[in-house]
């Protein structure tokens, strides 16, 4: 593609460039669908198998992690943030950013 042509140029400088067109638009315009349709189900491919860990069965599921990793990475500011943003008594889901 061009911009990993303009790399090595800028690396290569006498380096010599050659372009081979597709047979015709047509063409072009089916291998970039076709480029583009496998990007999207990778995506979806991995957005489904997040979406099986985080909830196995469609049900959300209790994980467990030491409270000390997120401690040492987000200080003491992280336990101000966690109480200003739940109501231990509120048994809807929520979600913090931190």
């Amino acid at each position: 593609d061009y911009k990993g042509m303009l790399s090595i140029k800028s690396a290569l400088p006498n380096a010599i460039s050659i372009y081979i067109l597709p047979p015709s638009i047509e063409e072009l315009e089916k291998r970039l669908l076709k480029s583009e349709q496998k990007i999207h189900e990778q995506k979806i491919s991995k957005i489904m198998t997040l979406l099986d860990e985080i909830s196995p069965n469609d049900n959300l599921q209790e994980r467990i992690f030491n409270f000390s990793n997120f401690y040492k990475d987000y200080g003491k500011n992280m336990i101000d943030i966690i109480k200003n943003n739940l109501d231990p008594l509120d048994q809807k889901f929520s979600v913090v950013e931190i």
